[in-house]
């Protein structure tokens, strides 16, 4: 499974993000506190959903974050966190979000709010695989 060739220190970081389940890792979708969707990732390939909500990487104070990092999957986060480690073993305050096949205006809006002194950063693949390995 290509989640097992990611570098340990992104699996580690992610770990309390995530959901392992039989074969599948799973990236929890929520809205207003509630999990709305879930993205899949197995040998299979990759489900990324269609919702409004978003897998959200955050567990500091939203004002504090300097750098904010959004793709579309959160399997595409952690591979771009595979080959930049360097994001997460920053010193710098760096919080990471998914928002879904189909990003909304709602979604954006509501990270540039909470979020408002963070750089925006986008991590979109542009229908391509990041190899992970």
């Amino acid at each position: 499974m290509v989640f097992l060739q990611l570098k340990p220190e992104v699996r580690n970081f992610f770990a309390p993000y995530i959901r392992e389940v039989e074969d599948k890792i799973l990236f929890p979708y929520t809205l207003e506190d509630q999990i709305v969707a879930q993205e899949h990732w197995s040998e299979n390939g990759v489900r990324i959903p269609i919702c409004k909500g978003m897998w959200l990487v955050t567990d500091i104070l939203p004002v504090s974050v300097t750098n904010l990092f959004i793709g579309h999957s959160a399997s595409d986060i952690l591979c771009f966190c595979h080959y930049y480690p360097n994001w997460i073993n920053s010193p710098c305050l760096n919080e990471f979000v998914s928002l879904g096949l189909l990003p909304t205006k709602e979604q954006s809006t509501w990270l540039k709010s909470l979020f408002p002194n963070a750089k925006i950063h986008t991590v979109f693949d542009g229908g391509n695989e990041w190899p992970c390995n």
